[in-house]
């Protein structure tokens, strides 16, 4: 029997309280392959929160919990920690059966288990399917015995299964289940018997709208969740909280919810070894993050099931090859889009940009890529070109073509519905694009389904199709089509943006969403704007109708896929429009497994210092979930920059995979932020950015094979020295 003894150290009111553990035994069953029956059990001080956020004494008391405030940002109710007389969570029902890859086997809620959202049904038999998919690979899957639950569609993110498990003996991990005093269950490397995931603690909740699992770690060096904006790569541990649910949100000081969906983290073991994790969930979520000496990660989602990938490296850089490998290797991208890019948001014509086109060349700056802002547009319809100042608009992309020169142009997937606007669009005074969807039923439906849910974004009213039925890609193909073939915009790559879907009036224009289960949760996550008590802020109802591939479900299960999706049906346009060419879209909003179709920049970053430091930390990040060809807007997006903020992010965007300079105009001031190309400021700027771009064109060749790496192996472009 293994036998622990830890000590607990804790501090109230200066009070320091000393508690020696008594040692506890209990019945550990190992259904690890074949190897014998090991009866144990050991108690840590890492803890779960009863309460997992807020709270009173007299709740926290009634459920039977703990109240013990330990800092600002902790929870303040727990679990007793000694719950050997009395489990807390689920046990194990019946036997443990064998599948073709792995275990099978049913918990049943024990009883007494506290509820802190009692109006959320408790799931009260659990089913956990373990699953040996390689040598380095396994799965669990927590989900309802009896009942089906949504979970993320293979058609979104499919990881195959193998049909037979690998060889017991070269797989280096082994799996315990722990029985008493409440069911959990184990993952040991091998060859260092260091636990790497570990559930086996009180708490272990599974309602219809809140699950939550808390797993210790080997150790507190924690990598990767997202998207956020991360003050450095390693976590810190100290209680914080990150919430995972798409949103419109530029990247901030504070941890907020940003543009993606990334559940997936990595651990740098005591021994110096990684393992990653994956949690294949799209609901909304909080991560909470333990510190020393007992780290831990707490999922609290309010929705589908808890499906677990765990990556065992051993190397980071093996965790990352072993995690795209599962999700589908990051996209090859065309030599062409590793030079340098240019682009702003306020070019007010095609003259516009061909001055700052021409004056580049004069400055001898190298530049492979122009893209054009909203500005493009006819009154920001999508599938449109304002015959104004942009009328010539594909004889400066025939222009580009003939200096060697790319076009990327923009695409926002809300569709106007104003009909003052859509009669009068270009070319032929209709929008097909909104006429043919509506025909097709291609946009997402209001709650009762007897029409489309109306946002506000940039057309005024609109339409969000919906990419989870295969009518809408049928759509979405012909609407870019007819742009690149019958309106002659022959554009070199797609750039997706406010796809979260992004929305300046949250909910609905036809009225505020209703009060209910989808829009205010019994447990919201700490997203941007928590404190307003709903789920849509910044997005449409969350009882909005989608199709989900013929499985029916709310848009509070799809949200996060909404940019993923887009990106899907985008890429396989451009496969089928440019069949010779690689497909390039990039796209704001990310989902695991988005690397596979399309590529992703940071975001509407700032011009300011700390913003350029931060940009390295999400480079980093997005390596780590599979999206290699990342960077930031140069010089930043909102603001006015300054020479010498612009020269130093010049020379460090000079080194991202995706390097553009990219400004907005100061909406809805007219005149806009001051122009920030490299060209503009004169010298000794031009010099320098001059200098340094010609150094990125040099290591292109090595640039270029790293992505060749990335693509067939699933290796990282940019990465830490701990990679190394």
């Amino acid at each position: 029997m293994l036998k622990e003894t830890r000590s607990k150290l804790y501090c109230t009111g200066g009070v320091v309280l000393v508690l020696l553990l008594c040692v506890v035994v209990a019945l550990i069953v190992n259904f690890s392959l074949d190897k014998p029956l090991t009866p144990t059990w050991s108690q840590s001080s890492a803890m779960v929160a009863c309460v997992p956020r807020g709270g009173t004494v007299k709740q926290c008391e009634e459920l039977g919990c703990i109240w013990r405030p330990i800092s600002d940002d902790s929870p303040n109710c727990w679990f007793p920690e000694d719950s050997s007389q009395n489990g807390y969570g689920y046990e194990i029902k019946g036997d443990i059966q064998p599948t073709p890859i792995g275990k099978t086997m049913v918990l049943s809620r024990i009883p007494t288990t506290p509820l802190a959202y009692p109006e959320s049904t408790p799931v009260e038999e659990v089913r956990l399917e373990v699953e040996y998919h390689d040598v380095n690979r396994l799965r669990l899957k927590f989900t309802d015995s009896k009942q089906a639950r949504y979970e993320v569609s293979q058609h979104a993110l499919d990881i195959r299964a193998p049909s037979t498990p690998p060889a017991a003996d070269d797989m280096l991990y082994e799996v315990i289940y722990i029985t008493q005093p409440q069911f959990g269950v184990k993952v040991i490397r091998k060859d260092t018997n260091a636990t790497i995931f570990d559930t086996a603690l009180p708490g272990f909740t599974f309602t219809d709208q809140y699950l939550q699992l808390t797993t210790r770690l080997n150790s507190s060096h924690v990598y990767g969740f997202g998207e956020h904006n991360h003050g450095r790569y390693k976590h810190d541990m100290n209680w914080r909280r990150w919430p995972i649910f798409s949103r419109g949100t530029g990247p901030k000081a504070e941890p907020l919810n940003l543009y993606g969906h990334q559940p997936f983290y990595m651990n740098i073991e005591k021994s110096g070894k990684a393992n990653g994790v994956l949690l294949k969930n799209s609901n909304a979520m909080d991560i909470v993050l333990q510190p020393d000496p007992y780290p831990a990660i707490s999922y609290q989602v309010i929705g589908g099931v808890l499906d677990f990938y765990i990556f065992l490296g051993p190397s980071p850089e093996n965790v990352v090859e072993q995690y795209n490998m599962a999700i589908g290797y990051p996209v090859m991208p065309p030599y062409w889009s590793l030079g340098f890019q240019l682009c702003k948001w306020g070019y007010n014509g095609t003259a516009h940009v061909r001055d700052v086109l021409r004056r580049q060349r004069e400055a001898n700056i190298p530049q492979d890529v122009q893209y054009v802002d909203i500005d493009y547009t006819y009154e920001k319809l999508t599938f449109t070109y304002n015959r104004d100042g942009f009328r010539d608009l594909p004889k400066l992309v025939q222009e580009l073509h003939d200096m060697g020169q790319k076009l990327i142009l923009i695409l926002d997937p809300g569709i106007g519905t104003d009909e003052n606007v859509t009669s009068r669009a270009p070319p032929n005074n209709s929008y097909p694009a909104l006429n043919d969807g509506v025909r097709q039923d291609v946009f997402i439906k209001n709650p009762n389904k007897t029409g489309y849910l109306t946002a506000e974004v940039w057309p005024g009213k609109v339409y969000f199709p919906d990419y989870t039925k295969p009518e809408t890609t049928e759509w979405w193909t012909r609407c870019i089509e007819d742009f690149y073939v019958n309106q002659k915009v022959q554009y070199d790559a797609l750039w997706l943006d406010m796809n979260e879907p992004k929305s300046f009036k949250s909910g609905s224009l036809t009225g505020s969403c209703d009060k209910n289960q989808w829009n205010n949760p019994p447990y919201l996550p700490k997203i941007e704007d928590y404190d307003k008590g709903h789920l849509y802020e910044g997005t449409i109802c969350m009882d909005a109708v989608q199709d989900n591939w013929g499985q029916e479900t709310v848009h509070y299960n799809v949200h996060s896929l909404y940019g993923h999706t887009m990106a899907m049906a985008s890429y396989g346009v451009l496969r089928k429009l440019q069949p010779s060419k690689r497909p390039l879209v990039l796209t704001r909003s990310t989902f695991s497994g988005t690397g596979k179709y399309a590529v992703h920049w940071l975001g509407d970053n700032t011009s300011e210092w700390p913003q350029l430091a931060w940009s390295i930390i999400g480079m980093l990040e997005f390596n780590i979930f599979g999206i290699p060809y990342v960077g930031a807007d140069i010089c930043g997006f909102w603001g006015d920059t300054t020479e010498e903020l612009c020269t130093r992010w010049m020379q460090v965007g000079a080194f991202y995979p995706f390097s553009r300079n990219h400004n907005a105009q100061n909406y809805p001031r007219v005149d806009g932020f001051i122009e920030q190309d490299p060209a503009v400021f004169g010298e000794p700027f031009v010099t320098r950015a001059r200098d340094v771009l010609n150094t990125r064109y040099r290591l292109l060749p090595y640039l270029y094979t790293l992505f060749h790496y990335a693509h067939t192996t699933g290796s990282t472009v940019v990465r830490p020295l701990l990679h190394e």
